[in-house]
Order: C-alpha cells, then sequence, then structure tokens
C-alpha cells in the first residue's frame, strides 16, 4: 500500500499531519569525538576556501570538516550558519567541543574555534598559516573580539516528525536526472517536489519549477514552516529555476545537479544569492 493511502482523507486529519511534529528527547552528543578528531588536524595549512585536509582550512571549513567528520552530521559552510546552531553557553560554562565564535568587525563573524578543555581552543590560525592551540582564557585579544559560544547535541540535528520531511528523507541518495519524477529512475527538483508532496499528502503540485512557484501562499524568509517549497532563481537558467522543501533549522531536501537528493543549508552562500522566495502548498 503507498503512503499516501494511510493518511487520513479529512482536511482535519491532513491539518494535523502539517502542524504536530513529534517532540525529540534531545542527548548530548559526544563532543569528545569533535576535540579528538580537531586534534589530528594541528599543523594543517590554513587557506582560504579550504575545507579539507589535502587543501587546508580557513576557519568555516575547519568547523565544517572537523564537526561532520566527528558526528555524521550536515553542517552548514559558513560561519554565519554555523553560528546560528546549537544553544548558546556562557563563557564560564564552556565544555570541550563548544563552537567559539569572534568578530573583528562590528557586526560579522570572522573566525571560529573548537574549545578543547583547561582554557584552549584549536583553530586554523590566518597569521601563523596552519592550524593551531592556543588559550583563549588567557587571551585578552580572542576575549575582546569574542561574540558568543554555541553547544552542539543531538537536537541541533533532528527532523521533525513531519510526512514531508519523512517521505523527502526516504529518497535522500536517489540520483539527479532532469525531466524525471520517479525514485526508481531519478529526479529532477521539480519532480522530486511533485512526488514527495504526492506521497505524503495526496497532494497534485504541477510539475514545473515555474508552474509550482505560481502554486500556493507567497511565505516571508523569517517565517518558513516545515513543509514550504523554497525557490531560487538563475541557476542554470534565468528566472525561477530550483526548488526544494524546507525541513527547518535553515535546512531543505532537494534535487541538486550532479548530487541527487541531499540536504543544504539556506545560509550556504550561494543559496542565499539565488533564493527568490517560497510558497505554503496548503
Amino acid at each position: 500500500m503507498k503512503k499516501h493511502q494511510l493518511i487520513a482523507a479529512s482536511i482535519v486529519g491532513i491539518s494535523l499531519l502539517w502542524t504536530t511534529p513529534t517532540e525529540f528527547k534531545a542527548a548530548e552528543m559526544d563532543t569528545t569525538k569533535v576535540v579528538k578528531t580537531a586534534a589530528e588536524l594541528s599543523g594543517i595549512d590554513y587557506v582560504s576556501g579550504g575545507e579539507t585536509k589535502s587543501e587546508g582550512f580557513d576557519s568555516s571549513g575547519f568547523i565544517y570538516y572537523v564537526v561532520e567528520t566527528a558526528l555524521n552530521v550536515d553542517m552548514p559552510r559558513t560561519l554565519e550558519g554555523q553560528g546560528e546552531l546549537g544553544t548558546e553557553v556562557n563563557k564560564s560554562d564552556l565544555t570541550t567541543g563548544d563552537l567559539l565564535f569572534f568578530s573583528t568587525s562590528s557586526s560579522t563573524i570572522t573566525s571560529a574555534a573548537i574549545y578543547i578543555g583547561d582554557g584552549e581552543m584549536i583553530f586554523p590560525s590566518t597569521s601563523k598559516g596552519e592550524v593551531v592551540k592556543e588559550s583563549f582564557k588567557d587571551s585578552s585579544f580572542w576575549n575582546e573580539h569574542f561574540i558568543k559560544a554555541k553547544r552542539l547535541s543531538a537536537s541541533t540535528f533532528s527532523f521533525p516528525d513531519y510526512k514531508i520531511v519523512s517521505e523527502s528523507r526516504e529518497q535522500l541518495g536517489v540520483s539527479y536526472e532532469f525531466g524525471e519524477e520517479r525514485p526508481e529512475v531519478g529526479f529532477d527538483c521539480s519532480g522530486f517536489i511533485q512526488y514527495v508532496f504526492k506521497e505524503a499528502y495526496n497532494v497534485a503540485l504541477p510539475r514545473s519549477t515555474d508552474q509550482q512557484w505560481n502554486f500556493g501562499t507567497y511565505v516571508k524568509k523569517e517565517d518558513l514552516q516545515v513543509g514550504d517549497v523554497v525557490f531560487f532563481e538563475d541557476t542554470y537558467r534565468s528566472g525561477i529555476s530550483h526548488a526544494g522543501v524546507y525541513i527547518g533549522k535553515n535546512r531543505m531536501i532537494h534535487a541538486k545537479h550532479k548530487e541527487g537528493v541531499t540536504i543544504d543549508y539556506l545560509t550556504d552562500d550561494y543559496w542565499q544569492d539565488k533564493y527568490a522566495g517560497a510558497k505554503r502548498m496548503r
């Protein structure tokens, strides 16, 4: 039996599926893995734009690599996106694995580090040209430019229990195929959107990205809810040209050229630049 046949046919039933996520019971992550992974990178070159051991790291690339490698989770690639994750903690309450954020300007995060305990942190240093350990506690410079500290937990990366999220996640890894709309063959972006909405809610959406953009109700970015469809323009062609399903915490699932169905963060520079708007398809 297909999943959408199991969904209650009444409007009330469908509404509840959209609005009642299951509460997630968070467990603390094993952040000793974060510290261990970070420590193994000591001495790796600082490289602007770098995010791998072979090429080197910049600040956000270092955080991106360490957390994804240690915890097997999806991380934003930008400092801005990383700074939005987790729970803010006081400097006096730091524990190993916390992320530290700094700024040498008045409005933006310019660097980040991983707290490794005993008042020390590890990060790619622009002045020393490599990943180094330094004192955070005893440094007047770092304390002067400190903005905030964030602690990651299981709930940071959890998925709300919506039908549209579970259906979308079931398609993770399906290949990208232009013009296709079937998981056994592949998806393009609009084919993926059409398929998951049909399977999750038995909602028939138009097939093309342009048509989907003209469907539903416009939603401001600050009002995004799980299940909204986010749209992008001027990607592989001019105008509205790409779409994904918003799954919460600045993340979307979408059929991505070359990579297939995957998760990305709206805070990544590329998606911020191409963002056109969002529609609520209910």
